[in-house]
């Protein structure tokens, strides 16, 4: 039995003594057979700032990851991978605590776990991960870097997942490697050797700028091989352990001599774990503690962050202050109103007669005041009045800039969701990347529609809008080939329907009984007589190089390309026949006739077809139905988007699936037993809609060019389609 199995490299090329920053990398793998699931974890970490405790901020990483994350769990791999990243992201938060900061804002690096049917991965900061994956090279994350002030309880914030595929190769590299090697060239190295072979060309390359900075790599290829059970010790010294011991962890080697720049080798393993994260937490808490003193603004900054990111802002609703009436000389108890009132106007009177009372009374204190206590009165009412209006204005500020920060945190957080869908779609997750891309769209709409708008929510919106359209499959055709206008044969021919057949396009016109055939290699247009009497109806290929003719008298001819006319076929129909649309599979014809909720199948015969019989073999409603095809299976396809399927003459289960936006008024519907798809023209929505045999659509094409969409001919063995717009024939490539 075989399974997925993950090949790794480590490059480091780093001198201590002259390195601008610190890079470190980690390679850990499952000690005992409960750990096998979880696979591979891989910690790439570099410092931009090299400080004494780098290596052991980077230690402290890589021990506390690989211990939560083995830890043995019932959790899904992916729910452990990211309690593993949350303790983490804890640990970072406590030493910001204690006064270590060195590393904030500086810090960047890639955890990556590789399972034997899934990988997860983490980033932050400017280190880059690449995925190969069919000779194409895709970036998996993005710079995580953002412009407001970094929290460190969020440093690892964004997680992505996906399937991985045999001969896929990843390879996560530091900001610095890509400042002397370009990305195509990192490819081509990757892709053409193994991990170990990779890893020593890039050492030739790289060793020569030791002097500079750090710079770390981690190459990762999968490959398919036998499933092999860890022994108690195997040859990499992997051993068994029980539930909740002590883990033996990579320590980070020393290196002796400036000389030493490279490692390239799997590092040795130390003491545990769990004991060296605690005695890097002590020394780090016991080294930072006489700090703590001095940067007190530090942790109220960090805290302060931390409940930026949890407000909600509301706008204030001022009230209107309306300028009061001045008061009658009239006393207001002399004066009775006899009219009954309702009891809120009792009430409302009896409040104005108490202010009344107290205006007056005010008014008399007022006016018995010395002329010195007055102005003293009016000065300090006007004091008071300015301090409120401050305390106003400052409260305005800052509910200002509060806003303006809550947009902010909506903007990151819509670009986020966005990144994620874009990871979801390079997986193929299409549902996952719908949900993330709603979710984005919905939060770069609150900003928009707010007053604090900005320019990266637009742009936001804007790949949201191209990510619903990959995530629907939908191809848009800027430009279509124009192959030939029907039109240059004479004004107003008025050309219906499409078919091919022996490398020529024909079309026709249902009221001069004229067929237009276009010669694809030659680029000749002609028209010939339809030699039938009525009026053309619909047109067929044969399996024999011909095409069928069809008209309303009811009629048909024939017609063999190498001649210049058609030839009337003898055919049988019933005298209640109401055929709209025909359609031949192998030397049999098929009729469709909704108004008679009945298909009729003909024999070819010498010279026609024989008397039609009726297919179906029970009972059917094709009210709506406009157009039928065959592939050993009959689909009908009905005006209201839906599809029949029939099975020698019995209906079976056929159900359109993964198309947003529902068909309208199709009108043409086409596949064989030598094709894969079933192909459906839906010219309300200017498109081609294709879906597989099974119902889920596999690509849309759409054009503002599609504006008179009246037939399509396909030949999916080269990839194209040709669509009849207009008098226009116009021809589209299909993707693979």
């Amino acid at each position: 039995m075989s399974q997925l199995s993950t090949k790794t490299s480590e490059l480091l090329v780093y001198n201590p003594q002259q390195s601008k920053s610190f890079s470190d990398t980690f390679v850990f793998e499952p000690e005992s057979t409960e750990e096998t699931r979880y696979g591979k974890l891989l910690i790439l970490v570099e410092i931009s700032s090299k400080t004494k405790k780098s290596p052991e901020i980077s230690e402290a990483i890589a021990s506390i990851m690989q211990n939560v994350y083995y830890k043995s769990s019932e959790y899904p791999i992916e729910q452990q991978f990211e309690k593993s990243v949350k303790k983490v992201n804890d640990i970072l938060g406590s030493l910001a605590s204690a006064g270590e900061v060195s590393w904030i804002g500086k810090l960047n690096a890639i955890i990556t776990a590789i399972t034997p049917e899934e990988i997860y991965l983490t980033s932050t900061g400017s280190a880059k991960a690449f995925l190969i994956r069919r000779k194409k090279l895709n970036l998996l994350n993005k710079d995580a870097s953002v412009s407001f002030e970094p929290n460190p309880l969020k440093t690892f914030e964004n997680i992505i997942g996906g399937n991985i595929e045999r001969t896929d190769k990843y390879f996560f590299v530091t900001s610095s490697i890509l400042e002397y090697i370009e990305q195509e060239k990192l490819k081509e190295i990757v892709e053409r050797f193994t991990p170990d072979i990779a890893s020593r060309h890039l050492q030739s390359r790289l060793v020569s700028f030791k002097e500079k900075e750090a710079m770390a790599a981690l190459i990762a290829s999968i490959e398919e091989k036998e499933i092999k059970i860890a022994s108690a010790k195997d040859s990499r010294g992997i051993m068994s352990q029980k539930l909740f011991e002590e883990r033996k962890k990579i320590p980070i080697p020393e290196t002796k001599e400036s000389e030493k720049h490279y490692k390239n080798s799997e590092k040795t393993k130390g003491k545990s774990s769990l004991r060296k994260t605690a005695n890097i937490l002590k020394i780090l808490a016991t080294k930072t503690m006489a700090a703590t003193r001095s940067i007190p603004t530090i942790s109220k900054r960090i805290r302060r962050t931390a409940d930026k990111a949890k407000k909600t802002f509301t706008r204030d609703k001022l009230d209107n202050i309306k300028e009061k009436q001045s008061i009658s000389s009239k006393k207001p108890y002399q004066y009775k109103d006899l009219t009954p009132k309702p009891a809120w106007k009792k009430i409302l009177t009896m409040f104005k007669n108490i202010a009344l009372h107290i205006w007056i009374s005010f008014k008399n204190w007022f006016l018995k005041l010395p002329k010195t206590s007055k102005i003293l009165f009016i000065a300090v009412m006007v004091l008071l009045i300015a301090f409120l209006a401050s305390l106003a204005a400052v409260k305005t500020g800052r509910d200002v800039q509060e806003r303006k920060a809550f947009y902010k945190e909506k903007t990151v957080e819509a670009r986020q969701k966005q990144e994620e869908a874009e990871a979801a779609l390079l997986y193929g997750n299409d549902e996952k990347a719908k949900k993330l891309l709603d979710e984005s769209k919905s939060l770069a709409l609150q900003v928009q529609t707010s007053k604090y708008k900005n320019d990266e929510a637009a742009a936001v919106m804007k790949q949201v809008e191209a990510g619903f359209r990959k995530a629907d499959h939908i191809n848009m055709v800027e430009d279509p080939e124009e192959l030939v206008n029907i039109n240059s044969l004479g004004a107003d021919m008025q050309p219906s329907d499409l078919v091919i057949s022996q490398n020529k396009i024909v079309s026709y016109n249902p009221e001069k009984n004229s067929v237009f055939v276009y010669d694809i290699e030659n680029k000749k247009l002609e028209a010939i007589d339809g030699k039938v009497s009525g009026k053309i109806k619909a047109i067929e290929a044969e399996e024999n190089n011909k095409i069928v003719i069809y008209s309303d008298a009811p009629a048909m001819s024939e017609y063999a390309f190498e001649g210049s006319e058609a030839v009337e076929l003898s055919t049988l129909f019933p005298d209640d026949q109401q055929i709209t649309n025909i359609t031949i599979f192998g030397n049999r014809l098929y009729t469709l006739e909704p108004a008679n909720n009945r298909i009729q199948k003909y024999s070819a015969t010498i010279g026609g077809y024989s008397k039609g019989n009726d297919w179906l073999k029970e009972e059917a409603n094709l009210s709506g139905a406009v157009d039928l095809t065959i592939d050993g299976s009959v689909y009908i396809l009905k005006n209201d988007g839906s599809i029949l399927k029939y099975l020698q003459g019995n209906k079976i289960g056929f159900e359109i699936r993964n198309l947003t936006k529902k068909l309208k008024s199709p009108t043409h519907i086409y596949t064989s037993d030598n094709v894969k798809h079933i192909y459906v023209l839906d010219p309300e929505n200017k498109r081609l809609v294709i879906f597989d045999k099974e119902g889920l659509m596999t690509d849309q094409y759409t054009s503002e060019n599609f504006d008179d969409l009246r037939g399509m001919a396909i030949v999916e063995s080269e990839r194209k389609a040709y669509l009849l717009n207009g008098s226009k024939i116009l021809g589209i490539m299909l993707n693979e």
